[in-house]
């Protein structure tokens, strides 16, 4: 199932996909999926064209608290596609307080706290 918290439709606001996937194994529930935010910069304009890709840190905060409070995780993943500096980032930010691990493209794991 693919996801992704920060790939919104620029007419609707509503995300494209879903932007968390929540399952449990053994008490373990994963969630929140970031595609890289400057997306638009890098790929052709016809991959991206009327979605809006926003940065992680402006919506993390959201799914923790989601993930946290009302689905009572054990466990809280971050998977991203955001590139190692940008996941280092993203893991030293408040809003990712309670995120436990970001696992990021080609096997970059980063234990947030």
């Amino acid at each position: 199932m693919p996801i992704c918290a920060n790939l919104i439709d620029e007419k609707t606001g509503v995300d494209v996909i879903a932007p968390y996937y929540t399952q449990e194994v053994n008490g373990l529930k994963i969630f929140i999926g970031y595609a890289d935010p400057f997306v638009k910069v890098r790929q052709p304009l016809s991959f991206t064209r009327g979605l809006k890709v926003t940065m992680p840190e402006e919506s993390i905060s959201k799914y923790v608290n989601i993930h946290r409070n009302q689905e009572k995780c054990d466990v809280v993943l971050a998977l991203t596609h955001l590139g190692l500096p940008a996941q280092v980032d993203l893991s030293n930010n408040p809003g990712c307080e309670g995120v436990n691990f970001i696992l990021g493209e080609k096997e970059k794991i980063i234990s947030t706290r």
